[in-house]
């Protein structure tokens, strides 16, 4: 009678186990030939990985000017490993690894932490930090609103897109930390 009614209340209940978290790498340089579904399967092999393929992730993939590009996700056993690389060779390629952190930007009102598409504020340039106009419309010289707001005493001389800017280099770090911290 009991087993029948909890049955019957539970049965459209699914369990989910939480993704363990992972640490993004950006690749560079992987042969063209190489197809996606092979890459992860080559970084095993030839770094004698204590991984399975559904250990590291395939985030996306692109073909560029240096060949293709990847974006993967290492969990605690594959970063370990592959930690501190500068390249990596992938069949007979020689590739280029960075770390890979997504720090959203918005356009429209020169923020961090969200994009354009989502923001409901109003205008904001991202070069110069005034309300009102967009970039391509701004005669003005470049001054960083996120170094304003965080009270930087360093030059404010760039735009809030820059990848020098302290703030966004700070914030980058803070989620790298993150990261390595709840792998550990």
């Amino acid at each position: 009678m009991i087993e029948t009614h909890l049955q019957e209340k539970t049965k459209d209940l699914h369990i989910k186990t939480p993704k363990e978290n992972r640490y993004p790498i950006k690749v560079i340089g992987i042969d063209e030939e190489e197809e996606a579904g092979t890459i992860v399967q080559t970084i095993i092999q030839q770094y004698k990985l204590p991984c399975t393929t559904r250990d590291i992730d395939v985030k996306r993939t692109w073909k560029g000017r240096q060949g293709t590009t990847a974006i993967l996700a290492l969990n605690k056993a594959g970063h370990q490993e592959l930690n501190n690389r500068s390249h990596m060779y992938i069949g007979w390629s020689r590739c280029r690894v960075f770390d890979h952190f997504f720090l959203p930007r918005c356009t429209k009102c020169a923020e961090h932490g969200h994009n354009a598409t989502d923001c409901e504020t109003p205008i904001r340039c991202v070069k110069c930090g005034q309300w009102g106009h967009k970039r391509d419309e701004c005669r003005k010289d470049p001054h960083c609103h996120a170094c304003d707001l965080d009270g930087r005493e360093q030059s404010r001389d760039h735009e809030i897109m820059s990848w020098d800017c302290p703030v966004y280099q700070d914030k980058i770090e803070q989620g790298r930390k993150r990261i390595i911290t709840r792998l550990s």
